[in-house]
């Protein structure tokens, strides 16, 4: 504490790597990246999440397009055996205007795609450590009619029951979409 107010902790560093490279007609991209944070309030245990991340890139002849995409990510909010998963997903693309037949003079794009991927998300309560029981100190039993009052004996009770199977929520997730840019791109339209 500093003047009464809690110090906020926070460390990142990420390390990435890039690569891009065009053969011919083909064109190539890939990064590879690396995550991790950690963080605190005051005196409360550090918070930690780790990512490691991949993109591949494919173009042929700025026609048809293809990324591969993965993340593996931990997060102390499961227990060891579900702390960390693994969210891949895909996309194609068709990038119709620059095939050599489609001869329309004001559709200046048109864009085909399509994408596939598992998503995960930990905050799945407000609470820290559910895959664990906890304790809180306190409460006293009741004694008989004889003694009329409390034990002296102070106890530790069950305060959360802890889930050792809880895990990411995860969700897989499709998208179709088309992209028209006309009359020299002076209109466009996404639609998803």
């Amino acid at each position: 504490f500093t003047s009464g107010i809690p110090v906020d902790r926070r460390l990142m560093y990420q390390m990435q790597l890039n690569y891009a490279r065009v053969f011919g007609s083909h064109s190539l991209s890939a990064m590879g990246l690396f995550k991790r944070e950690e963080s605190a309030n005051g005196s409360e245990f550090k918070r930690y999440r780790e990512d490691w991340v991949f993109r591949a890139t494919y173009d042929y002849n700025a026609r048809y397009l293809l990324e591969v995409n993965g993340a593996y990510n931990g997060s102390e909010q499961f227990g060891p055996g579900y702390r960390f998963d693994f969210f891949p997903s895909v996309a194609l693309g068709w990038l119709v205007s620059n095939e050599e037949f489609f001869k329309v003079d004001w559709i200046d794009k048109l864009k085909l795609r399509y994408s596939m991927g598992k998503i995960g998300d930990d905050k799945v309560s407000g609470s820290r450590w559910l895959y664990d029981s906890q304790f809180a100190y306190g409460g006293r039993a009741g004694l008989n009619e004889i003694t009329n009052g409390l034990s002296p004996y102070y106890f530790y009770r069950e305060s959360v029951v802890g889930n050792p199977d809880i895990r990411w929520e995860t969700a897989l997730k499709t998208n179709i979409g088309l992209e028209l840019g006309i009359l020299k791109n002076l209109f466009s339209l996404n639609v998803d």
